[in-house]
């Protein structure tokens, strides 16, 4: 065999660096191709390898050391298209879940939400069930969700290398546009899809307009921008972290989960939990003196 172990961490301390260079030793690999040692970045680095590996054992290994380690079938290569699913993957926390906290009602709505993402509810049902639950709340709860929005660490990177780079990027969600509309705006994605929450009379009405946005809404958006652009799959980029994004990701040339749910690491090989955003850079070679 010949491919490519891909470390990556949000962590370049002198320990990261030295656990990557002895994995690299044990496949003949006296030296790495360092992708980044950035205290700000993170740490990434690659190695061509010939020998069979043991991922599973690997990546245990690796998180004792908070480093990603990626088994990658070619050599690494940049992206034309982007897509962001945006709860839990641009930002740290699923959307109605915080909304609902605000409204006294987080436990309950929490609850569906991890179902859902987990693959035990299907979408649709559990996003009808959460919206209910929420009919009556004032609609200025929706600013005082934007204003405590945070993303995770890299986001920004990420989505301007892309830009700069001329990749199309897209925020696409089963939330809901008054919150991605913010988000696309401040890192630079190209555009943004997601669902319209329906709003009367100054409150959240329980219940979102149509067409819903799931799961193979984001597949469509996928398949449609790669006719548009005039690409294939193997030069799509898409990363989410719940059961809603599996066909998505399985679609992507380069599908990345990230801090994914269970159901979603069994499904996609290709797993980032301890870097920061431009892990997603690096997996495609981009180096640090490359970030935006």
């Amino acid at each position: 065999m010949q491919a490519f172990l891909h470390f990556s961490s949000s962590l370049a301390d002198a320990q990261t660096l030295n656990f990557m260079q002895e994995c690299a030793a044990r496949y003949g690999q006296e030296s790495l191709t360092f992708l980044s040692r950035s205290q700000i970045l993170g740490s990434a680095s690659l190695a061509e390898i010939s020998a069979p590996c043991d991922l599973e054992s690997l990546r245990a290994e690796g998180a004792s050391y908070g480093v990603d380690i990626n088994l990658l079938p070619n050599a690494p290569h940049k992206r034309q298209l982007m897509l962001c699913d945006m709860d839990s993957t641009i930002i740290t926390s699923e959307s109605l879940d915080d909304l609902s906290k605000m409204a006294g009602i987080g436990d309950e709505v929490a609850a569906i939400t991890a179902r859902a993402m987990a693959g035990e509810l299907d979408f649709r049902e559990a996003l009808s069930l959460r919206l209910a639950m929420l009919k009556g709340e004032r609609v200025s709860l929706l600013d005082a969700l934007i204003a405590e929005t945070t993303a995770f660490d890299g986001a920004g990177e990420l989505v301007g290398t892309m830009r700069a780079h001329d990749a199309t990027c897209l925020l696409v969600s089963g939330g809901f546009t008054f919150l991605t509309s913010n988000i696309a705006e401040r890192f630079g994605f190209t555009d943004h899809f997601a669902n319209k929450l329906a709003i009367e009379d100054g409150l959240i009405a329980g219940y979102a307009h149509e067409p819903i946005l799931d799961s193979s809404a984001k597949l469509r958006i996928l398949k449609d921008y790669c006719a548009q652009l005039g690409i294939g799959a193997d030069a799509v980029l898409a990363m989410g972290d719940g059961a809603n994004d599996i066909p998505m990701l399985d679609a992507a040339g380069l599908g990345i989960a990230w801090q994914a749910k269970p159901l979603v690491k069994e499904r996609i090989a290709i797993q980032l939990s301890h870097s920061t955003l431009c892990g997603a850079l690096f997996l495609q070679g981009f180096t640090e003196q490359d970030i935006v």
